[in-house]
Order: structure tokens, then C-alpha cells, then sequence
């Protein structure tokens, strides 16, 4: 898989491809990347970098999600 290869870009891949998926409106989808990503990443920057954007797309997500209804 390409993001075993790109050792310098890792966290920042994974936080990219939950976006795409968040754009699309597939949040358990992005929810699932971001899980994997926390799980494959071996560095803690690519971990905290993660675990940020995680935090930060759950309270955007429910902020949305309020607003809809």
C-alpha cells in the first residue's frame, strides 16, 4: 500500500483521505480512516496529527448535525 512507503507523509495521508470522505458526506467511513490511521501510524507526531483531526471532525460533524435539524 502506497502509505507504507511514504514515511514522512503518513498522518497527513490518512487525515486527507477521512476529508475526502467527510466532503462526501461518508462520516463512519471517515470515522473508520481515522481509526485505521491511529492504529498503522508509528510515530507519535502522525499520531497526535490524527487524533487532532479526529477531534476536530467529531465536533464539526455534530455541529452539523445540530444545525440540520
Amino acid at each position: 500500500m502506497l502509505l507504507c512507503l511514504i514515511h514522512t507523509q503518513v498522518g497527513r495521508l490518512w487525515t486527507a483521505l477521512a476529508d475526502f470522505h467527510i466532503r462526501r458526506a461518508a462520516f463512519e467511513v471517515a470515522r473508520d480512516v481515522y481509526e485505521e490511521g491511529l492504529a498503522a501510524v508509528a510515530t507519535v507526531r502522525d499520531f497526535g496529527l490524527i487524533f487532532d483531526a479526529l477531534r476536530w471532525a467529531g465536533s464539526w460533524i455534530k455541529q452539523e448535525v445540530r444545525a440540520a435539524w
